[in-house]
């Protein structure tokens, strides 16, 4: 594994300690745009809020799928159309995890990222059908 890929998992892993709140983003892979869509525009979007969760169980899920899609870096700039946004109880961002309309690609915090494994694709569109 890719050094920068256990830096990636180890993110992860370090929200799921401090993580009390996900909210999760998307706009539908439908809406056509003219530029990709970033992480931090699509977080800016109107509408785009799809849940606040505070369920411990359903933010270790989200995080276990994050984990187990096993992210490694790339270049590629993400055109991101789900985000997860983890919190910890005084509000701050933990970590903000992106899924772009393709199932591998991807984007921990700054760091663009395909994903090896569909899990956490799979997990989104079992919750939130495209």
């Amino acid at each position: 594994m890719h050094a920068t890929s256990n830096t990636l998992i180890d993110r992860v892993r370090a929200a799921g300690a401090s993580a009390v709140k996900l909210t999760l983003y998307h706009i539908s892979p439908n809406i056509a745009t003219l530029i990709a869509v970033s992480p931090s525009a699509l977080e800016s979007f109107a509408g785009v809020v799809v849940e606040e969760i505070d369920d411990p169980a359903i933010l270790a899920a989200a995080l276990q799928a994050i984990e187990a899609s096993r992210p490694v870096p790339t270049q590629r700039p993400l055109d991101a159309r789900y985000g997860l946004v983890f919190s910890n109880s005084s509000g701050e961002r933990v970590l903000g995890a992106y899924k772009g309309s393709f199932a591998t690609r991807g984007q921990i915090d700054d760091q663009p990222c395909d994903f090896n494994e569909l899990t956490l694709h799979e997990w989104l569109v079992a919750r939130y059908p495209l």
